[in-house]
């Protein structure tokens, strides 16, 4: 069995040295050589509320192969909970290499919220292999969501993995000369509003949200805020920070400082992550809430 421990900081394998654990073996040594992955990957599940570990891997048009595991944060809101096929996407959105993916290997089928999402973002082609009684089975994505709902239903034709946006951002540029003036060459500060006004997908509420998390080593983790369509399944931008700290290998306690930066539309309503954010860097993180700043625009 291939110990998953040197890829454990980012939770990625690169396509060749896939391609070099793969490419003698069958295809029932393959499925039994995921299986012993999902074995090893879900140990590194945060599962403290449901005791219930969570492995996925995703392998790409390239056969990278990505991994994620679900999260569970005692003393929050439980729908702040991080499902492990989003911290699956949020890792190949990371990576920026690619587009969608190609095979999902899971031990149980994804819950109706994942499926929604994953719908979204990977593609409802991709197929699914779920290991269940010794056995496995595998379908399209899309026969596990039939009479799908998604984006085009809210006039919306892009997805989070496309390379190029160019939806409507709502960010006016009062708002993004603010920012400017805000950061004032600081680096930290610079990254945040980056992360929000270049890097979230939020086309459907507008609130476009960027977070940068300072760890006690010197690393820093960025994250952008990723809507659905079906807005339940979306993730906080500190939510995908948290997941950049975790795919590292950086414990979450180590998080010495946030920088939160919010990009609200100049007309409509929309959702207000501060008091969540807040909340969930304080518990998961172990965080001061003075160490955190939340700014919006």
């Amino acid at each position: 069995m291939t110990s998953l421990a040197p890829y454990r900081e980012n939770m990625f394998i690169p396509a060749a040295t896939v391609n070099t654990l793969t490419s003698n073996l069958s295809h029932s040594e393959k499925m039994t050589f995921f299986l012993s992955l999902l074995n090893e990957i879900e140990q590194w599940s945060l599962c403290a509320i449901s005791n219930f570990q969570v492995g996925i891997l995703g392998i790409d048009d390239q056969n990278n192969c990505y991994f994620g595991v679900n999260a569970e944060f005692p003393n929050t809101p439980i729908h702040t909970t991080i499902h492990s096929e989003q911290f699956l996407v949020s890792n190949v959105f990371k990576h920026g290499i690619s587009t969608s993916l190609e095979h999902l290997f899971l031990k149980a089928a994804p819950c109706g919220h994942c499926r929604q999402f994953l719908s979204e973002t990977v593609g409802s082609n991709t197929m699914i292999t779920v290991f269940h009684d010794e056995i496995h089975e595998t379908r399209e994505l899309k026969n596990l969501l039939p009479f799908s709902f998604g984006p085009m239903d809210l006039g919306v034709n892009q997805s989070l993995l496309q390379q190029e946006r160019d939806y409507e951002k709502k960010i006016t540029k009062s708002q993004l000369e603010q920012a400017t003036i805000w950061a004032n060459e600081n680096a930290i500060r610079q990254m945040a509003v980056e992360a929000a006004a270049t890097k979230a997908f939020a086309p459907f509420s507008g609130v476009h949200e960027g977070c940068v998390l300072v760890c006690e080593n010197g690393e820093i983790c960025v994250g952008s805020s990723i809507e659905s369509a079906a807005f339940n399944p979306s993730l906080m931008s500190v939510q995908v920070a948290i997941i950049d700290v975790y795919r590292k290998g950086i414990a979450l306690d180590s998080i010495v400082s946030a920088t939160i930066v919010s990009m609200r539309p100049s007309v409509g309503k929309g959702p207000n992550f501060e008091k969540f954010g807040k909340m969930l860097l304080v518990s998961a993180g172990c965080m001061k809430e003075e160490d955190i700043e939340f700014v919006t625009f």
